[in-house]
């Protein structure tokens, strides 16, 4: 059971030194980004995978955006360590979500 961490552009190393991280990247004014919000946290609380769950807002943060290639919101973007592993952008199914938490 975890939490959704919210993350500004300095927590870049923290994000780096979990073994596998789902970075949510999504913006206040999104409306595809709002509806997928509750269902991230959701998967969140109801994993028991040691995955880590992070929310970053690309307005607030466009350094870690950048970092990651963010072209549109909502994007999620599953990390192992350094290396990217998974990608989707838009809004996807909370099923979809929980999957990428045990791949």
């Amino acid at each position: 059971m975890a939490k959704v961490l919210h993350v500004t552009d300095d927590d870049i190393t923290d994000i780096r030194k979990t073994s596998r991280s789902l970075i949510k990247f999504g913006a206040t004014w999104c409306g595809p980004c709002k509806l997928m919000d509750p269902k991230f946290e959701e998967v969140a609380l109801e994993s028991s995978s040691p995955a880590k769950f992070f929310s970053v807002d690309v307005d607030e943060c466009p350094q870690l955006s950048k970092v990651f290639g963010i072209k549109g919101v909502p994007t999620i973007v599953v990390v192992e360590g350094v290396d990217e592993v998974a990608r989707l952008v838009g809004n996807v199914s909370k099923e979809k979500i929980a999957a990428w938490c045990r791949e």
